[in-house]
């Protein structure tokens, strides 16, 4: 597991490889198969991938993809945040590590004031 420290997850662009890789990820537990359509075809990846004003982010540890973020300009100093981690890799504190990365370069590199995250619901008992 990472620590606040030393997190050991490398960020990099997220590249056409990456995408494929990510689309071949299990899918996620039952309870949050509706968070599962940000991996697959006509997802984030779709959406934002090669979007102007978008950074997207493969996040890595020990030579293994086990996330992506997105940081996609909506102004000149605003931004949405997306992530998304391969099933196995939730709950691990990656989550948090990426993100603090990521808002980290897009407040201090792409001059960015404001960040909104965007989420998926899960509203628990729904048929």
């Amino acid at each position: 597991m990472p620590s606040k420290s030393n997190p050991d997850i490398i960020l990099r662009k997220l590249l056409s490889d990456d995408i494929l890789a990510i689309s071949d990820w299990p899918s996620y537990q039952s309870c949050f198969n509706e968070l599962d359509y940000a991996l697959r075809k006509r997802g984030w990846l779709s959406e934002y991938f090669g979007k102007s004003n978008t950074k997207c982010y493969a996040a890595e540890h020990s030579d293994e993809l086990i996330g992506f973020a997105i940081l996609s300009k909506t102004s000149e100093t605003e931004a949405e945040f997306r992530i998304a981690l391969k099933q196995d890799k939730t709950g691990s504190g990656y989550g948090r590590i990426i993100t603090l990365m990521v808002l980290n370069d897009g407040f201090i590199n792409r001059k960015i004031n404001r960040v909104h995250l965007k989420v998926k619901r899960k509203i628990f008992g729904e048929a």
